[in-house]
């Protein structure tokens, strides 16, 4: 059977260990000893470390998480396209700032974000606001454009199908009330709106 690898990194949650784990770190050591450490291991390396720091134990014991890590790496050497990663949120890794620390912190994210970005299918998502252009990085950039108010109205009345006058009354209010409409073109603001 062919297993489609998906890894969600959160890019705030990332340290400074997991970048430097490199071959110090025995759980990848022991299953890169038959492989030359090259730059693009070294990026899986620290992606396992990720993973393995963030899994709690109640997801997935001691012996899971080895089993992960083990296909992982070997899903690395053998099918890399069969990973799928998506990195969330390079706004949100800290901006440089006075304290020196935060921008090497900063600059190492996105160095490992483009040795990954290196890899097929990795997606990269990000607002502009915090971070600046994703196209730094040379990949295909897209935006998520604003929903219509069609579409908002749409979505709220498959939303509500089973209190269909519950649907009709946000949708009212949105009509009445352009400001809120307008955070509602945007799908997980629209979502949560639904939920208030």
């Amino acid at each position: 059977t062919t297993w489609t690898w998906p890894i969600f990194v959160r890019l705030a949650d990332v340290e400074i260990e997991d970048l430097e784990a490199s071959t110090s770190w025995t759980s990848c050591h022991l299953y890169a000893d038959e492989h030359r450490i090259d730059d693009g291991a070294r990026t899986i390396i620290a992606l396992c470390h990720y993973v393995w720091r963030t899994t709690p134990t109640d997801r997935l014991n001691e012996r899971q998480k080895t089993w992960l890590i083990q296909q992982l790496w070997a899903t690395y050497h053998d099918q890399p396209r069969l990973l799928i990663i998506g990195l969330d949120g390079l706004d949100e890794v800290a901006a440089g700032s006075a304290d020196a620390g935060i921008g090497h912190h900063r600059h190492r994210i996105g160095e490992w974000v483009a040795s990954l970005l290196r890899l097929p299918g990795t997606i990269l998502t990000s607002r502009l606001v915090g971070y600046g252009s994703p196209g730094s990085f040379r990949v295909p950039e897209w935006r998520l454009e604003p929903l219509s108010d069609e579409d908002v109205f749409s979505y709220v009345r498959r939303r509500f199908a089973e209190h269909p006058i519950d649907g009709e009354e946000l949708c009212r209010k949105l009509k009445e009330n352009r400001s809120i409409a307008l955070l509602a073109r945007n799908p997980l603001a629209l979502t949560l709106i639904c939920r208030l």
